[in-house]
């Protein structure tokens, strides 16, 4: 079993909270994992890199470089992606919190998630995630004419071409603030991406995601 923990950051310092993002990957990292920073100025750059891990590992998970793992939520997602034979993703939701770190979002986690929500954007199968990487497309890199947003591809191609598993806690704590990379997404973006995944897509979208 390989798995790579992928960070994103865009250069030495360009995160004041990396030290603290590694710490909680090196605190809840599984037996055997590996932890693998890819330093990035542009997103066709990050595209590249983050496709490249995913071609040398058996399961990948992204952790940005802003955001915190808790409850021990990688090991949980990889026990279950280990106890399916192709699932393509198993991900938990995740709490925003301030600057400082104080939860500023719902207090529980949601009750229900649907390969539609993972189809609209990244937020639904946001961080902490387990992704099988066979089960992501071939053809992905190239399907791609815009590199933004590589980690929501990866994960909505796993989870909509083989399915996925929801684990209803609070695995990862998302860190709100001026400089954070969803804010940059455009909505033309986002069609083209969802364009891109409807072309991969085996599931009904209207289907609940399966819990455990």
């Amino acid at each position: 079993m390989t798995l790579r923990i992928i960070t994103r950051t865009r250069g030495s310092g360009a995160a004041p909270w990396i030290h603290s993002a590694l710490e909680s990957i090196r605190l809840y990292s599984p037996v055997g994992a590996t932890s693998v920073i890819v330093e990035c100025v542009d997103a066709a750059a990050a595209f590249r890199q983050a496709w490249e891990q995913v071609r040398k590992s058996e399961f990948v998970a992204f952790v940005d470089d802003d955001d915190l793992v808790i409850n021990d939520s990688l090991n949980k997602c990889l026990d279950v992606m280990l106890s399916t034979e192709d699932c393509g993703l198993v991900f938990t939701d995740d709490q925003r919190i301030d600057e400082q770190g104080k939860p500023c979002d719902r207090s529980v986690p949601r009750r229900r998630v649907t390969y539609q929500d993972i189809m609209n954007g990244p937020r639904a199968a946001h961080h902490v995630a387990v992704i099988r990487t066979s089960a992501v497309p071939a053809t992905l890199w190239e399907d791609c004419t815009s590199k933004g947003c590589i980690d929501w591809m990866i994960k909505a191609s796993a989870a909509l071409s083989q399915g996925a598993i929801y684990l209803p806690i609070f695995g990862y704590q998302w860190r709100q603030h001026g400089g954070a990379m969803h804010l940059q997404i455009q909505v033309t973006e986002m069609q083209a991406h969802q364009e891109v995944l409807l072309k991969h897509c085996k599931v009904n979208l209207r289907s609940e995601v399966p819990k455990q």
